[in-house]
């Protein structure tokens, strides 16, 4: 049995064909952080008898982390997405969440696959908010590029981490980052086409679908 478990980023995806077809259940949780999702996996555990009987194999992929990254401050009629954090404590955080749900997911008698994490575009993101009435002020909107530029960062060292931790598990890794992510050339670093976000954060139709039909890939590659 293949699960797919994440936040909102995850919603629509077990309408595309691809997870329709190999018979994937996608269980959506928006905002849902790590350890959350640890907390969904292990009640959709109860219910599964599948995950009693040793000889069968389980594997939940986890769509995840940028909700532990980035923080949403919000009081009455105010609502916006910051990133704050240091990177240490940024990155020591992110590696307890991940060893964490690891753990719990090996107590099932399963296997957790972590999905890379992609950024999201803070200043799209809360201008969207702001347009669409949902906020009546952007506080920090003049630090978004440092704060853009700090969480770009910080996810590549824990996607790296998320990397070793999948191949210790002997699992591959989807790697959804990739799907935005593209290089401008030897010694040049690479940079996101946020354009494929609707909002700057959540995928449009076309990545959803290109992240779900890489989740598949993968799921297949570690299947065999």
């Amino acid at each position: 049995m293949d699960v797919i478990v994440g936040s909102s980023r995850t919603y629509g995806m077990d309408k595309m064909s691809c997870v329709k077809d190999y018979n994937v259940e996608v269980i959506t949780k928006p905002g849902a952080t790590y350890r959350r999702l640890g907390t969904v996996i292990s009640d959709h555990a109860m219910y599964h008898e599948p995950l009693l009987d040793q000889n069968t194999k389980t594997n939940y992929y986890i769509v995840g982390g940028l909700c532990d990254l980035t923080k949403k401050l919000k009081d009455m009629k105010y609502s916006e997405v910051v990133y704050l954090d240091t990177p240490l404590n940024a990155l020591g955080r992110m590696k307890s969440e991940i060893i964490s749900i690891r753990n719990t997911v090996l107590e099932l008698n399963a296997t957790p696959v972590f999905c890379t994490v992609c950024p999201q575009h803070i200043a799209t993101y809360n201008n969207n908010q702001k347009e669409k009435n949902r906020t009546s002020t952007l506080k920090y909107c003049l630090e978004y590029g440092k704060m853009q530029q700090a969480l770009e960062q910080i996810i590549n060292s824990v996607n790296l981490f998320i990397n070793q931790i999948n191949h210790e598990l002997n699992v591959k890794t989807p790697l959804l980052h990739r799907c935005i992510q593209h290089f401008k050339g030897k010694g040049h670093p690479p940079y996101y086409r946020y354009s494929k976000f609707t909002d700057g954060c959540h995928p449009d139709l076309n990545l959803r679908n290109t992240w779900a039909e890489n989740i598949v890939r993968v799921m297949k590659l570690n299947r065999q």
